[in-house]
Order: structure tokens, then sequence, then C-alpha cells
């Protein structure tokens, strides 16, 4: 688990959230209070040493509420789940790394 890369997401992901609550995005309020306010806050403090799994949670919020309209934060969302579920350690993940480490040419 890369705690450099969870802990800047958490960053992130907590600083775009309460910018939508200010804009009026109420449907981010699960992200700044409760169980994903709590990862979020193990995660800036290094404080998680195995992988949390998340699920799916916001997606449905992102493509059926006006929280859609905020990309950046579906962003960040999305990169937070890879790091706290630790994407990045799985064979299949791996393996691609290996055959293209430079990456996906656009």
């Amino acid at each position: 688990m890369n705690k450099a890369h969870l802990k800047s997401a958490a960053e992130k992901l907590e600083r775009l959230a309460n910018e939508a609550l200010a804009a009026g995005y109420l449907d981010a309020s699960g992200m700044a209070s409760g169980r994903i306010a709590d990862l979020i806050q193990l995660a800036k403090a290094e404080q998680l040493d195995s992988p949390v799994k998340v699920g799916a949670g916001f997606d449905r919020a992102f493509s059926e509420t006006r929280l859609g309209e905020r990309v950046a934060l579906k962003g960040a969302w999305l990169k937070f789940v890879w790091y706290i579920e630790d994407h990045d350690s799985k064979p299949e993940i791996i393996a691609d790394k290996a055959r293209h480490p430079n990456g996906y040419e656009v």
C-alpha cells in the first residue's frame, strides 16, 4: 500500500468534497462525515496499513444526482478508492505495469 499516494488522494478528495458542499452539492456530505470521512482522516494520518474495501458507494451519487457535475470530485473519489483498496498490489495490475512500464500512450 502506497501511503504517500493514499494520503495525497485523501487530501484532494477532502478538499474537493468540502468545495462541493460549500457550492450546495449536498450529496457530497457523505464524504465529509461518516465512514468515508473517517477513512480520509486515517489515510491523511498514514494510519492505514492494509487495504480497505470501500465499494461502489458514491458511484450512484455521481450518476444519479447533480454531483455528477463535479468531474474533478469524481476523479478524486476514483483515485482515493484505487489507493485505499490497494489495486496497485493486485497481480494483474503488477503484470500489466510490467508489460507497459511507461504506461499507455494516448
